[in-house]
C-alpha cells in the first residue's frame, strides 16, 4: 500500500507535521523526501504512454471499445501488454466500453390467434389523399414515479397526426380498444379504414377484432422484424424529429476501427497477408474466395460474408 499520499495530505494541512505522520506510518523521513523528489519510474512512464494510446483508440471507436477489443487492437499495432494492465489503465483514465442494451421482448404474439393480412405492404408514404384511410398503432411504456404507464396511440399515416390515444396501468386489450374508439369518434372515417399494427396478442385478440368489425375498421398486421412503422410511432411517442429516411436507428456508425465485439479478431484485410502464399491461392482470380472483404462491426448485427469466405480460403490450403 502506498502511504505517501497520506503524508502529503498531512503536510498540506494547516499545522501538519511530516515527522509525526512518518512515525505513525513507520516510514522514515528520508524515504518520504526521496520519493517526493524522485522522477517517475520507467514503468510509470510506460503506463502514461500506453494510457494515451488507449484513450486515442477509445476515441476512434466512438467510445464503444472495452478491454477485450482494446487489447486486441494494441496487439495489432505491435503493443503486447497483458489484458489486466489494459483494463487497469482504462479504468484509471475514467473510460469504459459500451455494450448494447439487453433485448426485452415487448411484442408477445398469440400462437392460437388468427393473424390478419398485411394490407399496408410496407408502404408508409405520406400523402394528403391517404388521410383517414390508413392508420397505424402501437403501445409504448412510460416510466413514472408511481410505476409503468402504458400509452396506446393511433396515428394517421396520411397526415402523421395522432388521431386517438389512451393510457392505462395495464396491457389488456381494453387499452388499445379505447384508443381505437377515441380515433373513430374524433375522425369519423369512412367504413373500410385500415388499422395497421404489430403481432401483439392485444391486436390479434378476438375482442379487438370484433370491435374493429363493429367500427368498420379493417385490421392489418405486419411481419416480424418490420421497423418502419415503429419509427413513425416512436417519433410521436417520444417527441423527437422524424427521420427523413426510414432506416433502422440502431444502425449507426461505430468509428473507423473494425474489431467485432464477441469475436475479437482482425478484419480479413489484415489477416490476408498472414496466409501462406501457395501456388493454389495465387491462381484464384479477383473476387474469388480469397478476396479480402470488410468485417461488420456493428453491435447486434450478424457477421458479414467476409469471415466465412476467409475460413473457406483457409480450408483450401
Amino acid at each position: 500500500m502506498n502511504v505517501y499520499p497520506f503524508i502529503e495530505a498531512e503536510n498540506a494541512a494547516e499545522g501538519g507535521n511530516v515527522k509525526r505522520a512518518c512515525t505513525l506510518l513507520k516510514i522514515s523521513r528520508a524515504a518520504y523526501y526521496a520519493h517526493r523528489c524522485a522522477e517517475p519510474s520507467a514503468r510509470a512512464r510506460q503506463d502514461m504512454e500506453l494510457t494515451e494510446e488507449i484513450v486515442t483508440i477509445h476515441d476512434e471507436s466512438n467510445g464503444t471499445y472495452g478491454t477485450p477489443r482494446l487489447h486486441a487492437e494494441l496487439r495489432a499495432r505491435g503493443r503486447r501488454h497483458s489484458r489486466k494492465r489494459v483494463a487497469r489503465l482504462l479504468r484509471a483514465a475514467g473510460r469504459a466500453g459500451r455494450t448494447p442494451k439487453r433485448w426485452r421482448t415487448t411484442t408477445v404474439p398469440d400462437p392460437a390467434a388468427s393473424t390478419p393480412a398485411d394490407l399496408i405492404k410496407r408502404d408508409f408514404s405520406c400523402s394528403a389523399s391517404d388521410i383517414n384511410t390508413r392508420w397505424c398503432g402501437d403501445i409504448t411504456y412510460i416510466h413514472t414515479w408511481e410505476g409503468w404507464l402504458y400509452l396506446a396511440t393511433v396515428i394517421d399515416l396520411g397526415s402523421r397526426r395522432v388521431v386517438g390515444w389512451a393510457t392505462a396501468d395495464h396491457l389488456r386489450t381494453d387499452l388499445i380498444a379505447e384508443a381505437l374508439n377515441n380515433a373513430v369518434t374524433q375522425r369519423r372515417p369512412e367504413p373500410g379504414v385500415i388499422f395497421h399494427s404489430d403481432r401483439g396478442c392485444q391486436y390479434t385478440s378476438a375482442h379487438f377484432g370484433a370491435l374493429a368489425d363493429d367500427l368498420g375498421v379493417r385490421l392489418s398486421v405486419g411481419r416480424k422484424g418490420q421497423c418502419c412503422r415503429r419509427i413513425i410511432l416512436r417519433h410521436h411517442q417520444s417527441g423527437t424529429d422524424r427521420p427523413a429516411r426510414l432506416a433502422d436507428p440502431g444502425c449507426c456508425a461505430q468509428g473507423d476501427l473494425q474489431l467485432h465485439r464477441r469475436l475479437v479478431q482482425h478484419p480479413p484485410a489484415a489477416l490476408q497477408p498472414r496466409l501462406p502464399q501457395s501456388q493454389h491461392l495465387r491462381s484464384h482470380p479477383p473476387g474469388s474466395l480469397t478476396t479480402s472483404t470488410t468485417l461488420s462491426v456493428k453491435p447486434g448485427q450478424p457477421h458479414s460474408s467476409g469471415p466465412r469466405r476467409q475460413c473457406r480460403a483457409r480450408r483450401t490450403i
